[in-house]
């Protein structure tokens, strides 16, 4: 099933609040339009659809509070399963939103791949059923 994305309104240069009373502040240089570097991936999305792959990486789900990261890095965002492609330039399917420095700072993401991605989110995922079994292998492997 293909998402549905939201309308999303920008104020002040940010998105938000999330449900966890967040904001998101688009990076411009990860944004579709942004010039292709080696050292930055770019959007597949626009920026209100950028925020709302954030939201849902920050809207608590049963007993846990958001999808932070096992290592408390940062939130690891994705659609449909990880079938939604979010990445432009490789085809990434996961987005990563790094821990902000400071409680008020609003946050930022950008595509990525799952070499990072902990395996209790992983396991997380699979068992609200936000993955099927294949996709929670190849996670596993990092091969997404």
């Amino acid at each position: 099933m293909a998402h549905v994305f939201s309308q999303h309104t920008m104020t002040n240069g940010k998105f938000g609040p999330s449900p966890n009373g967040h904001y998101y502040m688009p990076a411009q240089y990860h944004n579709p339009n942004a010039p292709k570097r080696s050292d930055k991936t770019r959007w597949a999305l626009s920026k209100d659809q950028q925020y709302e792959v954030f939201e849902i990486a920050d809207t608590p789900i049963g007993d846990r509070q958001c999808w932070m990261n096992d290592d408390q890095s940062g939130l690891y965002g994705m659609l449909d399963g990880c079938e939604y492609v979010l990445g432009k330039d490789h085809g990434e399917r996961l987005a990563f939103f790094p821990q902000t420095m400071n409680v008020n700072d609003p946050w930022h993401g950008y595509p990525i791949d799952s070499l990072d991605l902990g395996d209790d989110l992983i396991e997380f995922w699979l068992q609200q059923q936000l993955i099927s079994k294949i996709t929670y292998g190849r996670l596993i492997r990092h091969e997404l």
